[in-house]
């Protein structure tokens, strides 16, 4: 507790990063990062009820896509060109049921001027501050992503964690020596593929294989909260109970809304 001003400043330790990884998921972790920021059954969506199912077919057109694709020199490139138009139809319609960055807005309108995330080897961060009037907001929304987190747009944004790579690995002779150094330094161990993840592994891994990631790795058994500010221990505690209680060892699915959410929590 630290009452000289009316601002709390929170980290959220998940213990899985690069290094929990599986082969031919390299980068996953850090997709973990990205997709904790587009929200929940509730934040980010216009209409759950119906963005529900159309997530669904989009990850069953990818699916379909992936199984085409792995057939190698075997594919059929008129099945793959249409499975591709299949995916990118399924893409629009899901996307039309997004409130993009709505996660975000929320919490910087609330007055975070430094909202950030960061994925290492071992471990992935989440921290901002915001003023302590917030406290109950902060607990709301943090509380809700890391037990329901919706993985919307999950291959567009797989596709600007592929440009992350390209421009700190491929195009930055910095990056390259020390991703050669690694894989030198490593040659039994995870560390080696550091945490970008290869550019194969970010062309192919799912939203069902990083949900299954998540499930298995964001537990309570995994997860510490430090808050330190204008804020009360009892206090804190009657919001920590009512708001991430929900993270447990095996979260359950987002529920299905269907009124209209209320964004201006306090």
């Amino acid at each position: 507790e630290r009452h000289n001003a009316p601002v709390f400043s929170f980290e959220m330790m998940v213990n899985a990063g690069g290094a929990d990884e599986q082969i031919g998921q390299t980068g996953i972790a850090h997709m973990m990062e990205h997709m904790a920021f587009k929200g929940t059954s509730v934040v980010g969506t216009k209409d759950w009820a119906k963005e529900a199912p159309l997530l669904e077919a989009e990850e069953k057109a990818y699916q379909e896509l992936l199984a085409e694709r792995r057939k190698g020199l075997g594919a059929d490139t008129t099945e793959l060109a249409a499975l591709r138009k299949a995916l990118a139809e399924a893409q629009d319609a899901a996307r039309g049921q997004v409130e993009s960055n709505e996660y975000s807005r929320i919490i910087e309108s609330a007055g975070a001027p430094d909202m950030n995330a960061e994925t290492s080897d071992d471990v992935t961060r989440y921290f901002y501050s915001l003023p302590s009037n917030r406290l109950e907001l902060w607990a709301l929304m943090e509380g809700g992503r890391m037990t329901w987190p919706v993985f919307r747009e999950f291959y567009k944004e797989r596709d600007v964690v592929y440009e992350e790579r390209r421009m700190a690995i491929e195009s930055s002779p910095a990056g390259r020596l020390i991703m050669d150094f690694l894989n030198t330094a490593f040659v039994a161990h995870p560390y080696k593929t550091g945490v970008i993840g290869y550019p194969s592994d970010l062309r192919s891994f799912s939203r069902s294989e990083g949900d299954a990631f998540f499930r298995k790795h964001y537990v309570a058994k995994n997860m510490a909260v430090a808050v330190v500010g204008d804020v009360t221990v009892p206090e804190l505690q009657t919001l920590a109970d009512k708001y991430f209680s929900g993270i447990s060892d095996a979260p359950a699915p987002p529920p299905v809304v269907t009124q209209e959410p209320a964004h201006d929590a306090e």
